[in-house]
């Protein structure tokens, strides 16, 4: 079963010109696969544009997320780096 986003793992970190520095932490559930599919970072979308940045430190990794769309509330992501645990 799919992890839902949790707004309480989320922080924003750094927000200029509308660009974001975020992370979303999440150890115990939470697989990168989750955090890169479409749809889970929209809950926050409205603190995202294109070119933002998500840390994701979740189950089986830390992955590095570039925001490459945000329209209609509908944000999509494209993985830049990750490390898996």
């Amino acid at each position: 079963m799919a992890e839902v986003f949790d707004i309480k793992n989320h922080k924003i970190i750094n927000q200029v010109s509308g660009v974001t520095l975020a992370n979303y932490i999440e150890p115990e559930k939470t697989l990168i696969a989750e955090t890169t599919a479409a749809g889970f970072f929209n809950p926050i979308a409205d603190q995202l544009a294109v070119g933002s940045v998500i840390i994701a430190s979740v189950n089986d990794g830390i992955a590095l997320l570039g925001v490459t769309a945000n329209a209609a509330g509908a944000v999509t992501v494209a993985t830049m780096a990750t490390t898996k645990g």
